[in-house]
């Protein structure tokens, strides 16, 4: 399993550089990700003679209280994710209604993981170009180290 470590660093508005345990309570564990179709579905587009829609660029966030991963609708959209269902979502801002699941791949340093069913979510709310939350259904078979006094993260999955 490939191993990402991440050391966060940003820069404040004035141009200072935030110390990276800063930076990590700030954005979170994230990572650069593109969200993209199935390489199965990618297939079929190519078998019919046609491009398959772009990938999104965006980042994911490792969330160790998501039960379920989450793509942002927006972006599940635009890469011409396949909606694949509906499914109960119960959260800090959702209070138990239906969202669509979208079936997709992943893809990141260190990262190519398929999505059978990622629940969809509004993550454009939370700034910084989230589009998915790295959810325990995919992280049960991670690594995943928080160093928050050194201001890293890595992770294998």
């Amino acid at each position: 399993m490939p191993i990402l470590n991440s050391r966060i660093e940003v820069k404040n508005q004035n141009g200072d550089i935030i110390p990276a345990p800063d930076a990590l309570v700030s954005l979170g564990p994230v990572l650069p990700v593109t969200l993209t179709l199935s390489d199965e579905v990618q297939k079929v587009y190519v078998e019919r003679g046609e491009s398959p829609p772009a990938g999104v660029g965006g980042f994911a966030m490792i969330d160790t209280g998501a039960t379920a991963t989450c793509i942002d609708i927006n972006a599940a959209n635009q890469a011409g994710l396949p909606t694949v269902g509906t499914a109960r979502m119960t959260s800090a801002s959702h209070a138990n209604q239906n969202v669509p699941t979208f079936a997709g791949k992943i893809v990141g340093p260190t990262i190519n993981i398929n999505v059978e069913s990622g629940m969809g979510a509004n993550l454009s709310s939370f700034g910084n170009n989230l589009i998915v939350l790295l959810g325990r259904d995919l992280l049960k078979s991670a690594v995943f180290i928080y160093n928050g006094p050194d201001g890293h993260f890595s992770i294998a999955i």
